[in-house]
């Protein structure tokens, strides 16, 4: 966090570290979340902090989150909880009270209580309500029973991210009913983590509106790539392939961006009986009830028989030396029985969020 100029001073800014420090602790239960591969994960970064407190003064005690480094700068560490979504973090930690025990709170807490139920400002307050942490739940809670469905969805929202899972049910709801709000949703339930938030999100991967299940299937790869409901073939070092056959119509989507990804929903993906394809050096074409997936090299050709079906290809191309670049352009070009496209994960300002949730629900209201 950075003061401006004119408000910077050593005093100011060690008391706005001390009061991040109280305010946004990790809940040390948090940490139960992780699989085995983040917790190595998280051992070696906590070795490498103790490597590196020994020589940099900047560095973080074991139990804090925020620190002053000078008279406008403070370096904060992001909580459990907001590890998928920095920029809340941010804003609820902007909001947050300097002074915990100022009379005046309690004032300030019952006209956000009052906001929250007001479609025009629910997100604003939610938001500080969040920063005044759990003493908020119950106004929180208040907000779930709002015939409004934004001001559901920001209740329930704060309530996640204050690691209570009362709104849970009610973000999965508004997820299919509002598709404006299946990211922001997703990512909240799988920020909780929480075993009810997982059951949620397989759900959602099973709905027939491909963008609900894709932001679905994003968060819970987030949550943990290696649970094996999600259906994981890694293809060597070139991509992983994840097939989702309980969806209830077919697509497939590939990633160029991050994550070297190909999804596929639903069953019986296949490729055109006219199919006949050259990626770089490999040539895909059907004959009869199979299909030929041929490379030709300086050293000679190599074929690979097998069936119509889209994953099978797939790992004959992979077998045959495909990297993921071949892999995305056969993908792009092939015809199969289902739309193929590209994913990428949707974004949603909060201020464009606020904006087009004031009319949720009404007749013609852009939902979208």
């Amino acid at each position: 966090f950075v003061l401006r100029d004119d408000k910077g001073s050593a005093h100011v800014t060690n008391g706005l570290a001390r009061r991040i420090n109280t305010a946004h602790q990790d809940d040390p239960h948090s940490m139960a979340h992780l699989n085995e591969q983040q917790k190595r994960i998280l051992v070696l970064d906590k070795l490498q902090s103790q490597i590196n407190h020994r020589h940099e003064s900047a560095n973080f005690h074991q139990n804090e989150m925020a620190k002053a480094v000078s008279k406008n700068v403070i370096n904060a560490r992001v909580p459990f909880i907001y590890r998928l979504n920095h920029e809340r973090y941010l804003l609820v930690a902007c909001k947050t009270p300097l002074v915990h025990d100022d009379p005046g709170l309690t004032t300030y807490k019952d006209r956000l209580a009052k906001m929250l139920l007001d479609p025009r400002d629910t997100m604003s307050a939610a938001i500080r309500l969040e920063a005044l942490g759990r003493p908020s739940v119950g106004a929180l809670k208040l907000g779930l029973e709002n015939s409004h469905p934004f001001v559901r969805f920001a209740s329930a929202e704060a309530l996640t991210y204050l690691g209570n899972t009362a709104g849970v049910d009610t973000l999965a709801r508004l997820a299919i009913e509002h598709p404006i709000l299946a990211g922001p949703a997703t990512i909240a339930l799988a920020s909780l983590g929480e075993s009810v938030c997982k059951d949620r999100l397989l759900d959602l991967v099973q709905s027939d509106q491909p963008a609900l299940r894709c932001a679905a299937f994003h968060a819970l790869s987030l949550l943990d790539d290696t649970d094996p409901q999600l259906g994981a073939i890694p293809f060597g070092d070139a991509f992983t392939m994840y097939r989702q056959p309980q969806a209830p119509n077919a697509s497939v989507y590939y990633t160029t961006s991050k994550r070297a990804q190909v999804i596929l929903f639903g069953r019986n993906i296949l490729l055109s009986p006219e199919t006949r394809l050259i990626v770089k050096d490999h040539t895909i074409k059907m004959d009869a009830d199979k299909c030929i997936v041929t490379r030709i090299t300086i050293e000679g050709e190599r074929k690979i028989a097998c069936s119509h079906r889209l994953d099978e290809v797939l790992m004959a191309l992979t077998d045959l030396g495909a990297t993921y670049p071949d892999v995305v352009d056969f993908l792009r070009r092939v015809d199969l029985n289902c739309p193929v496209s590209n994913w990428m994960v949707p974004t949603v300002s909060i201020e464009s969020l606020a904006e087009v949730g004031k009319s949720l629900g009404q007749p013609g209201a852009a939902d979208r």
